[in-house]
């Protein structure tokens, strides 16, 4: 989207897995800015850091205010695909997406609105290439309209704007180096990827039925002893690992208590105490949000899966089947089984790129 509007990409703050400014880490705690930078050369990235020093600086020196004009993207169930304007009154907006600190910026009327709601209608919200091309063209036409200096855009909606060459977001390398460090504490091992959050929990007790006998036949079939398990149900107690997982039942409980009598699981609280100290607090930009244990868990968790010697997921009656964050972890996979060598030493070689265990 910078490239085909022609401005500078400010890099926001992350947490919670989540890119917004109300955020409290900086950009690079979650991702690499060396690769993006080398992936996008022809885009020029400033953190949120810098455009706030950059605000505070034209303040400082008596220049011209900035313009600047906020753009709404969502999804709406309306009846027939079109683009839509609102008048939206600007100052809740203000508060909710944290655009005070930006007190260096005047709010510019496109017409007599001050926000732009652009609505992305389920026809073309959806995440295929064919959709996002089409809708691509009428977006990048509205965007093209505002005229000020800054354009901060909140988005809403599941659509990506469909353009040549988008930058890659790479995981920062201390997360790489971290999930490594447990890879090798673990290695060889089978790792499971269970979102139970979605599923019938009706299904869930024979769920993890067959999920026991798949392991003990994945363990005479590789030998491999070592089981880790990454679920959005809180497996070794505490919080669950979803902010909108709220319905546990006594049907959850009961598949997860099969599971872990029946086989020596492997999870994050069980080895974190035995990896490297890291120190979150270096990219910090305000103590609003200290603690970003959801967010930080589901990206290492990520690269653990993906590390794994085996990797299995559930079927279709057991959890969200196909969800954007086991396609992640198969992708990474994939690169990573390209790249081994054919001698790539047994104990941290991929052997698969994905199983399913079954429902029937």
């Amino acid at each position: 989207m910078a490239r085909q509007l022609d401005r500078v990409f400010v890099l926001p703050n992350v947490g919670r897995s989540r890119l917004a400014a109300c955020h409290s880490f900086t950009f690079d705690f979650y991702y690499s800015l060396e690769l993006i930078q080398q992936s996008s050369p022809n885009i020029t990235f400033i953190t949120q850091n810098q455009f706030l020093q950059w605000n505070q600086e034209m303040k400082a020196i008596g220049a011209e205010t900035p313009t600047a004009h906020l753009v709404h993207l969502y999804s709406e169930h309306i009846k027939s695909p079109k683009l839509a304007s609102d008048l939206v009154d600007f100052e809740p907006y203000q508060r909710k997406f944290c655009l005070q600190p930006f007190d260096n910026l005047r709010y510019s009327k496109e017409g007599d609105r001050v926000i732009e709601d652009i609505i992305v209608t389920p026809k073309y919200g959806f995440r295929s290439q064919e959709n996002q091309a089409k809708v691509t063209p009428a977006i990048i036409r509205s965007l093209q309209s505002v005229k000020s200096d800054v354009m901060l855009i909140r988005c809403d909606s599941y659509w990506m704007i469909d353009g040549p060459n988008p930058p890659e977001f790479v995981y920062a390398d201390h997360w790489a180096e971290q999930a490594k460090a447990a890879a090798g504490l673990l290695y060889p091992y089978i790792a499971i990827h269970w979102r139970m959050e979605t599923a019938n929990p009706d299904y869930l007790y024979q769920c993890s039925q067959n999920l026991v006998k798949y392991i003990q036949r994945a363990k005479a079939r590789t030998g491999i002893a070592n089981v880790y398990i990454s679920t959005d149900y809180p497996i070794d107690g505490g919080y669950q690992r979803s902010g909108t997982f709220h319905n546990i039942t006594q049907e959850h409980h009961r598949a997860a208590e099969l599971l872990k009598n029946s086989v020596n699981l492997y999870t994050w609280e069980r080895i974190k105490s035995s990896l490297p100290f890291f120190n979150e607090t270096k990219f910090l930009t305000h103590g609003k949000d200290l603690d970003d244990a959801h967010g930080t868990l589901a990206l290492t968790e990520k690269l653990i899966l993906a590390y794994a010697n085996w990797f299995v997921s559930g079927p279709r009656e057991c959890c969200r089947f196909e969800s954007s964050y086991t396609s992640q972890v198969v992708d990474e996979r994939a690169k990573i089984i390209e790249r081994q060598p054919i001698d790539a030493a047994t104990n941290s070689k991929l052997w698969n790129l994905r199983d399913f265990w079954n429902y029937e």
